[in-house]
């Protein structure tokens, strides 16, 4: 073999060698680099899930504060329309209690016209009777005194009559 087919020939292995080299190189760095990448995506992927985690623990917190928050509203609702319902009630028992008021008022109106008529009625009826008592017991009386009034003035006459015959 020839000299120069020789260092070709050595030379195209030293490159291809050297190539070699550079690729494992290469290689080796593009894997040392994909681990740094893997293990920092899988730290980051920790980091993704425990935040996921915490999240998660978040949202179920608060789906059983909802819960908890919608069960006081429905309780609430309840409350409210109870209530509502005592107030319509109230409501009309208090119209009828004031209707029934209003009408007891009318009546002792009424009632109380009645009792003046009456009292008047009644006064007046004591009076005429008080008067008619009080005439007849006045015309009695007078009666009397005139009867005893006649009976001294002939008693008089006569005394006159006597003395003057």
């Amino acid at each position: 073999m020839e000299p120069n087919l020789l260092l070709i020939l050595s030379s195209v292995l030293s490159l291809l060698v050297i190539g070699l080299l550079i690729a494992v190189l290469l290689i080796a760095k593009a894997w040392a680099s994909a681990k740094r990448v893997s293990e920092q995506n899988s730290r980051e992927l920790a980091l993704v899930q425990q935040a996921s985690d915490v999240r998660e623990q978040q949202l179920h917190k608060l789906e059983f504060e909802l819960n908890a928050v919608e069960s006081k509203t429905e309780s609430l609702l309840n409350e409210k329309h109870l209530l509502e319902k005592e107030i319509v009630e109230r409501k009309t028992v208090l119209e009828k209690e004031r209707e029934a008021f209003e009408e007891r008022i009318k009546l002792l109106g009424r009632a109380e016209e009645e009792l003046k008529k009456t009292f008047q009625s009644l006064s007046s009826e004591a009076l005429k009777s008080n008067n008619t008592a009080f005439l007849e017991l006045a015309n009695s009386t007078f009666e009397k005194l005139k009867i005893g009034a006649k009976g001294d003035l002939e008693v008089k006459e006569k005394a006159i009559y006597y003395k003057l015959t």
